[in-house]
C-alpha cells in the first residue's frame, strides 16, 4: 500500500471519528439548544453585561 493511499485512509477515518463526537456533542446539547427561550431568559440575556459568554 503506497503513502498516498494510507493518508487518505487515515483522513476519511478522521472525519468519521470527528463527525461522530459532533454528533454525540449536538445529540448532549439537544434538549439546550432546541428548546424555545423563554420570555426570561430572553430579558435575563439582554440584561447581561457584554463579554461574559
Amino acid at each position: 500500500m503506497d503513502y498516498l493511499a494510507f493518508f487518505v485512509l487515515l483522513a476519511i477515518l478522521a472525519l468519521f471519528i470527528i463527525g461522530g463526537g459532533l454528533l454525540m456533542l449536538a445529540a448532549l446539547f439537544e434538549d439546550v439548544v432546541v428548546r424555545p427561550i423563554t420570555e426570561d431568559e430572553f430579558s435575563r440575556y439582554l440584561s447581561r453585561p457584554p463579554n461574559s459568554i
